[in-house]
Parts: C-alpha cells; sequence; structure tokens
C-alpha cells in the first residue's frame, strides 16, 4: 500500500511502502514478534509479495533496521526491527547494514494517546549515524515494525539525510490508520 496522506506532510522520508493496517491478524503479528524473536512464513510471503517488484527500492544500496536503545536491547534480547530488515533484505538482493544507525538516547515506549507532536519530541535526536562515509549519497531503505504517527522512522531519516544520505525510504509491516 501507498501512503500519501495529511500526517506524512512534513516527513523527511521519501516515501513509505507496509503491508496493511495495524489491526486484526497483522496487529496479531506485529505483537507476537515483540515477544518472539520469530518472522512466520506467512509474514515472510507479505514481506517479499510487498517489496518484490517495487519500483520505489529500485536504488536502494542497504536496508537499515531502526535500531533499539542498547538498554531496551538488552530488556527484550533481540531487535524485531532488525528481524524484519533481514527479510527485507533478503527480498531485495541487499545488504543489511547493524550498527550504521545506532540509538544514542534511552526513550521511554510511546504511550497510546500520545499525539504526533509529542511523539516527535520524545524521540528527537535519538540517533546517531556512526559512519557519515556508509551512507554518503546512498538510498537507504529504513525498517521497522509499526507507522503510528511516523515520529521514529522520521527522526531516523533526518539523522541519515544530515550525513549525506541521498534518499531514505520506509518499510513497516503495518500503518496505523486513524
Amino acid at each position: 500500500m501507498t501512503t500519501e496522506c495529511s500526517a506524512c506532510r512534513g516527513m523527511v522520508l521519501d516515501g513509505l511502502r507496509y503491508i496493511g493496517p495495524y489491526h486484526g491478524v497483522l496487529r496479531a503479528h506485529v505483537l507476537f514478534l515483540k515477544r518472539r524473536p520469530q518472522v512466520c512464513r506467512r509474514l515472510r510471503e507479505k514481506i517479499q509479495e510487498v517489496l518484490t517488484g517495487e519500483s520505489l527500492f529500485r536504488d536502494v544500496a542497504m536496508v537499515l533496521p531502526v535500531p533499539l536503545h542498547p538498554r531496551r536491547l538488552r530488556e527484550r534480547g533481540y531487535n524485531q526491527a532488525e528481524l524484519l530488515a533481514e527479510e527485507a533484505a533478503r527480498t531485495l538482493a541487499r545488504p543489511m547494514e547493524r550498527g550504521v544507525l545506532r540509538r544514542i538516547l534511552y526513550t521511554e515506549p510511546h504511550r497510546a494517546g500520545m499525539d504526533a507532536l509529542a511523539r516527535a519530541r520524545r524521540v528527537a535526536g535519538s540517533f546517531a549515524v556512526t559512519s557519515a562515509e556508509a551512507v554518503r549519497g546512498r538510498v537507504i531503505l529504513l525498517v521497522d515494525d509499526v507507522f503510528t504517527s511516523g515520529a521514529t522512522l522520521n527522526e531516523c531519516a533526518r539523522t541519515l539525510r544530515r550525513s549525506g544520505a541521498r534518499a531514505v525510504y520506509g518499510f513497516v509491516l503495518a500503518r496505523a490508520l486513524a
């Protein structure tokens, strides 16, 4: 699905693709993935279906997962976005890079009911690029599980653009729709 809505105005992302809305079976998959490091066969097939032949991603040079802060990574034991980024990278036949983008500030998880501005303020300045040379002039695909307000993906994209990325696209499993 393509998203071009009023919520996306002002976004740094050059484009966003997702499998579907955040409810029903897709919501259940996302919640399962937050508890267990396993991407089921059907979800892998849906990722491949959405990404295969997507002309928007033709020039993608690398796939990056939205990073977790080290504290959250220790708590969970894995980064679900990294698992999804591995699937996306495999589908696109592009490298998935760990550590190019880091989360440098710990932030509490977003609460239901937080507006977009509050979410954006919460993640502002939370990310850093470890090597500008790795991203300079390149097209990057950022991968995460859910797009709610877009604050996290947008802040990651802003950070990558400041380090010289030519374009930054996003791919998520689900989009929370109002």
